[in-house]
């Protein structure tokens, strides 16, 4: 179908593989491209304000992704990932165009969705689960290092007992919110006490 540009992702990654710092010593021919390129934007330009709609095929893998897709996720990685099934509608719709087609098929929906997985893998690599929160983030590294977890007087102490006791119920209860730890009762001599672990 069409020129086959929206079936092609090509992937790049930061990570060096040799010494280059003159280049490679080769120089790739674009030519192709950019007449193909230059043929899809005369095209789009030509369909006017011509609405392009999904295909038959990627409006039903589109009703089986979406509620994925529209989700989100909390703090940092939500921050910069949230939205995104806007996303891969424009990234779908650039496909389609390439293709100079003014249908968005499968085709063209898989490889965005493909795309944004990356982006998606990506950002999660970079942020996890940080909330963006500091005395949550460090509260929940703290919990994750403990096998045994910690309790509420414990994880003063690992803040030196710096922190004032508001700011650390404060972050309990946002890792709680989020399901991100565990509480459990225990009873002892004196009052009872809860013992935090990451979930």
């Amino acid at each position: 179908m069409g020129n086959g540009f929206g079936n092609r992702i090509l992937w790049a990654c930061a990570k060096r593989s040799k010494m280059l710092p003159h280049g490679g010593g080769l120089t790739a021919d674009t030519s192709q491209i950019i007449r193909s390129l230059n043929a899809a934007t005369d095209k789009a330009r030509r369909s006017g304000n011509a609405r392009v709609q999904f295909d038959t095929d990627a409006r039903e893998l589109w009703e089986q992704v979406y509620p994925e897709l529209s989700e989100g996720q909390p703090g940092l990685l939500g921050s910069v990932t949230n939205r995104a099934e806007a996303h891969v509608v424009r990234l779908s719709l650039i496909y389609a165009l390439l293709d100079r087609l003014c249908q968005i098929g499968a085709e063209h929906l898989r490889a965005a969705l493909a795309v944004w997985d990356y982006c998606a893998a990506s950002a999660r690599y970079v942020w996890g689960e940080a909330l963006g929160d500091p005395t949550a983030d460090a509260t929940l590294r703290m919990l994750k290092a403990s096998s045994d977890g910690l309790t509420r007087w414990e994880i003063s102490n690992h803040f030196g007992r710096n922190k004032p006791a508001t700011e650390i119920d404060r972050a309990i209860n946002v890792l709680a919110e989020r399901g991100l730890i565990q509480a459990t009762k225990e009873e002892t001599r004196g009052r009872a006490s809860t013992r935090y672990r990451a979930a």
